[in-house]
């Protein structure tokens, strides 16, 4: 696939200055932008960062101040959008910013007070309780020891796609396994590693979160793949057509 990364960020640079010119990158880089926003009659300021797989997956959206309670927010800060939930590569940072302003209206959220000598004893409720971050830290540590295992079994499966396709090859009298047979054996790992990850689920094995999570992971990298392997099949067709018209140039 031609994924030509700075020329998507020069165009949604281009997009953001004519539909959210409130963003600007930070120290000049195209991958970060920060800005304020108004909401329910006070400022938030937002960070947007974006992957290197943009817009294939998901910006990365922070509320840098002020420090405030609000269901949207994750506990590490990150805003948490239908819009993000829901990603699809159409999608651009001006869409972003819209469904911020839309859903701080439908959920109304007022900066959190700060301690004073009046009310000595408030308390932020905007970080989670230790018991909270607790809970948090295991589930990611059983996130990662599973994204690990499933790492091994994808990499176990693409080996033997990849050995019997270069058998296969062998014996067709082909010297070497092509780019399209490689997207195609990763692919085939990819399915049988999103089979495996419901196995686990309906087992019991895998709770919502990072059955979900695990889920998204692997469903863009199955995307990316089946885009690599539509634009190598299409490249191949064409060096094909080619060699076909320079044959007959020659025979003429």
């Amino acid at each position: 696939m031609n994924y030509n990364l700075d020329q998507i960020l020069a165009e949604e640079y281009q997009r953001i200055l004519n539909e959210a010119p409130m963003l600007k990158p930070v120290q000049g880089d195209l991958t970060t932008y920060r800005g304020t926003i108004n909401v329910q009659g006070y400022s938030i300021t937002i960070e947007i960062k974006l992957t290197d797989y943009y817009p294939v997956t998901k910006p990365i959206v922070k509320v840098i101040s002020p420090n405030i309670n609000s269901p949207n927010l994750d506990p590490s800060g990150n805003l948490v959008l239908s819009i993000l939930d829901n990603w699809d590569p159409s999608y651009h940072i001006p869409d972003i910013v819209k469904a911020i302003q839309h859903e701080f209206i439908v959920t109304p959220t007022q900066p959190t007070p700060q301690p004073t000598p009046s009310n000595p004893q408030y308390i932020s409720y905007s970080r989670p309780s230790p018991s909270r971050v607790d809970e948090i830290q295991e589930l990611q540590r059983k996130i990662k020891q599973l994204q690990q295992e499933l790492h091994q079994i994808q990499n176990a499966i693409l080996n033997e796609q990849q050995q019997a396709l270069h058998k296969q090859s062998q014996a067709a009298g082909l010297l070497e396994v092509s780019s399209t047979t490689e997207y195609q054996a990763k692919l085939v790992a990819i399915t049988e590693l999103l089979e495996r990850l419901d196995e686990k689920f309906e087992d019991g094995d895998l709770g919502d979160v990072a059955f979900f999570r695990l889920l998204k992971t692997y469903y863009k990298e199955k995307y990316v793949l089946e885009q690599l392997l539509e634009k190598e099949k299409e490249r191949m067709k064409n060096g094909v057509s080619r060699e076909t018209k320079e044959r007959e140039a020659i025979r003429s």
